[in-house]
């Protein structure tokens, strides 16, 4: 059976509130479309969502770090296999499986996105309220 990407969005809201992170979806930074665009505490978090192909999900997720702290990939937990947590562990990305719960499989490493990219980042999120 075939999940769409975005009904992982269900999920993924009740653990981003249980973490206080502030967020929006499907906005557009620089022209360029983000899944999910979060904010706490001052640091920023881009999450990818992906169903399949997965390399072009890791290549959004790794573009999403010149303007966010952390950065994500979304998937399936059905859809985890160790190639997956193979070709994410040589990434700086983290990788959240959704299933029943969410889960973090692998802690993104932090970026050093420029401040001025950042800024637009959180600004987007805090402005969309």
């Amino acid at each position: 059976m075939y999940w769409p990407e975005k009904y992982q969005l269900g999920f993924l809201r009740q653990y981003l509130d249980d973490r206080d992170i502030e967020f929006v979806t499907e906005p557009f930074l620089f022209s360029i479309p983000i899944d999910i665009l979060g904010v706490r505490d001052g640091y920023a978090f881009a999450i990818e969502l992906k169903t399949k192909n997965f390399k072009r999900g890791l290549e959004q997720a790794e573009r999403n770090r010149s303007f966010v702290d952390y950065s994500y990939l979304s998937v399936w937990e059905s859809a985890v296999t160790e190639s997956l947590l193979s070709q994410v562990k040589d990434t700086p990305v983290g990788l959240l499986a959704v299933g029943e719960n969410v889960k973090c499989l692998s802690t993104p490493s932090r970026n050093n996105p420029s401040e001025s990219a950042k800024s637009c980042a959180i600004q987007r999120v805090i402005s969309d309220d």
